[in-house]
């Protein structure tokens, strides 16, 4: 078993100073080693191996471990390097980015700050609108958060493996750490392996498929000194190269469609594991030998603070250079990091790390803790309280300019013929705009609704809202982008007197079935797609039976691997059983990689800011309604007047909250178009019928 006071060892640092290349040289160039990724896992690696190492050889000198002790030695060497960093990425997003991204990145510092990023990334990531979130400032502190939440467990875990040594006579101290340790190991990979084929996305950032990684670490630890030694020493040299291969072979072959963690980050767990099990070696054929180098030596010595800089100047460059990062400016970036990072080492970290007196106890050290967390944490709501505020006063006016039946405003700016109806007026606020929609996996607050959960990972959700009045049963059906309807709904009914029904569940357009997953390689489009078979055939139980007097389709089915024939064999049936069916176009939204709202805000005030050409679109269930005759409403002569240009700001206002969905400030106004076009389908229903 290693001991705590281990002597120095270069070949470690030479392990942290490849673990951070690789993830450096990912981030600036990812597609110089497209899984440079796997340099998280190393590092995890080397954590569970040192901290293990000395919680038990404190265990075995003391027969104890101080908790108080070791927590305030990892707040001294982590939090005030990471506190400096987050500081420094509140200020570049307030001086930096659009105010858009603004709500996100703050947020995420506050989650940094109490190193609980990871479960946020993790229900974003799952989450069907923030799962198309920008990366933020701070993402990279997702690893962090993992760290420190297995520097607050595993001291317990070593506490508990030698509380139950004591109460037995057959096993040591020692015995009882190593068996706890392999028995997290199996849970954990095994959880590893079942939620990375689950759900991807969810399992990169979630502790419990990351804690394996740490306790393997840990297991090598516990290995006899003797183990480093076992074969010659040219079988160790070629077990090393081997070990190296393998966190490099990782680094270039692996890549964003690896399904990992799971099995795939055993290869760069185990690389890391044997060679930290061999130990040093100063053999010139020796890979260790490499890490003796000095500039090896410094890379190591400061990657936390290089892994620590990174990211945020690699997030926030082009918005101050005005376009991406190329080779030269990546270059630059990774000067401007080593240096920040020499800088935080000679000045934050070394000075705290050696400090006597006042900062080396222990209260000091938690006190420091727990108002950096506070600060951090505070200072998301505290923005949110003020554009709260700004939003109230602009909603206001909004109101009175929707409820205005000779404003231009919205979609009236169009429908009436406005003058400059493209223009960016006083009540165009992008940041108002990015939060103006619905929550698509939770039912509207003030509505007659229902949820109804569907078994997936995480489960999916199912809702039903009603608007009851004595005029035309009306049912719309469909996903978000049915969903993103329901404010033109709402105000129809509320002016013609509709009985509105809405059924939606988000990625899920009714039309999804056994064929349509087959056609299907994500793992997570496949999750969510699993459910939607089962929620449309209660969809279209109730229908049949409540017999509404028109069926409205709303959704973005293509690209979905939805076929016509898909669409064919549901609304084929359906038009036999029910009054009257149409269909709702889909929005052609933003260009790829394009959020309303942020694009409007940097394109400052000119007239038709982000207007982008028609998409050219091939919609199977457009396809499958005009085969059956039935009608299409569209919006497209509104949003794309002209047919050839598609506009995101109409009428004063932001036309989409992200790439696709409206605004439900835009949405309402839609309302006099809507009641139009479903009043003559239900006057006449083979009026709208496309040829």
């Amino acid at each position: 078993m290693g001991s705590t006071e281990r002597a120095f060892r270069a070949d470690i640092q030479g392990l942290r100073a490849l673990a951070v290349g690789l993830v450096v040289v990912f981030h600036l160039w990812p597609g110089a080693l497209p899984g440079g990724y796997v340099g998280v896992d190393v590092f995890f690696v080397i954590s569970g191996f040192l901290i293990t190492g000395h919680l038990v050889g404190e265990l075995e000198r003391t027969g104890t471990v101080s908790l108080t002790r070791f927590w305030a030695r990892r707040i001294r060497r982590l939090l005030p390097a990471a506190f400096l960093v987050l500081a420094a990425s509140a200020v570049l997003a307030v001086a930096v980015l659009p105010r858009t991204l603004l709500p996100q990145n703050l947020g995420e510092i506050g989650a940094a700050a109490a190193y609980v990023l990871n479960w946020r990334l993790a229900a974003d990531a799952v989450d069907y609108l923030a799962a198309e979130n920008s990366a933020s400032l701070v993402q990279h502190y997702w690893s962090l958060s993992v760290e420190e939440q297995f520097y607050l467990v595993w001291p317990l875990l070593v506490l508990a493996a030698a509380w139950l040594a004591a109460r037995s006579a057959r096993t040591s101290r020692t015995r009882a750490v190593t068996l706890l340790m392999t028995a997290v190991a199996v849970a954990s990979l095994a959880t590893s392996v079942a939620m990375t084929a689950a759900s991807p996305a969810l399992a990169y950032f979630v502790t419990p498929t990351r804690a394996w990684e740490f306790a393997v670490g840990g297991l090598v630890a516990l290995l006899p000194p003797a183990a480093a030694r076992a074969g010659t020493p040219t079988v160790r040299r070629l077990a090393a190269w081997a070990a190296v291969g393998a966190i490099a072979g990782s680094a270039v072959l692996f890549d964003a469609a690896t399904p990992f963690p799971g099995w795939a980050a055993a290869v760069p767990v185990a690389g890391a594991a044997l060679l930290l099990a061999l130990g040093d070696d100063d053999h010139p054929w020796a890979p260790q030998a490499a890490a003796r180098l000095g500039p090896v030596q410094y890379v190591g010595d400061t990657s936390y603070a290089i892994y620590l800089w990174h990211w945020p100047l690699i997030v926030a460059a082009p918005f101050v250079l005005g376009h991406g990062v190329g080779p030269l400016s990546g270059a630059a970036l990774l000067g401007l990091t080593i240096a920040l990072a020499a800088a935080t080492k000679a000045l934050v970290e070394d000075p705290v790390r050696r400090a006597s007196g006042l900062l080396r106890r222990r209260t000091p050290a938690y006190a420091f803790m727990a108002a950096g967390i506070a600060v951090f944490v505070a200072v998301a709501p505290a923005q949110a309280a003020v554009q709260q505020t700004q939003t109230a006063a602009l909603s206001a006016r909004i109101d009175a300019l929707v409820d205005d039946a000779d404003s231009c405003f919205g979609a009236a700016a169009v429908i009436r013929d406005c003058a400059d109806p493209y223009a960016v007026t006083d009540t165009v606020d992008p940041v108002v705009a990015a939060g103006d929609q619905w929550d698509y996996a939770a039912a509207p607050a003030g509505y007659d609704c229902t949820e109804e959960q569907y078994l997936a990972t995480p489960p999916r959700v199912g809702i039903r809202c009603r608007i009851e009045a004595p005029g035309p049963r009306i049912a719309l059906v469909g996903d978000s982008h049915a969903f993103h309807l329901w404010d033109a709904f709402v105000e129809s009914a509320r002016r013609e007197g509709w009985d509105v029904t809405m059924y939606v569940q988000s990625s899920c357009s009714g039309f999804e079935n056994a064929a349509t997953s087959a056609r299907t390689r994500s793992v997570d489009a496949k999750r969510v797609m699993s459910t939607c078979p089962d929620w449309a055939a209660g969809v279209w139980a109730e229908l049949e039976r409540t017999r509404p007097d028109l069926v409205l389709f709303s959704s973005r089915a293509a690209g979905r691997n939805i076929r016509v024939a898909d669409v064919l064999g549901v609304l084929g049936p359906l038009q036999d059983r029910l009054p009257r069916l149409a269909v709702v176009d889909d929005t052609p939204g933003m260009p790829p990689g394009t959020r309303g709202p942020a694009c409007v805000e940097a394109s400052g005030a000119r007239v038709d800011p982000c207007a982008s050409d028609k998409p050219d679109r091939s919609d199977p269930v457009n396809a499958a309604a005009r085969a059956l005759r039935l009608p299409i409403i569209t919006f497209d002569e509104i949003l794309c007047r002209g047919g050839e240009r598609c506009h995101a700001v109409i009428g004063g206002t932001v036309v989409y909250a992200d790439r696709l969905h409206l605004t439900r400030t835009f949405a309402r106004t839609l309302a006099p178009y809507l009641a139009a076009r479903v009043d003559g389908i239900l006057a006449d229903p083979g009026r709208d019928a496309q040829p």
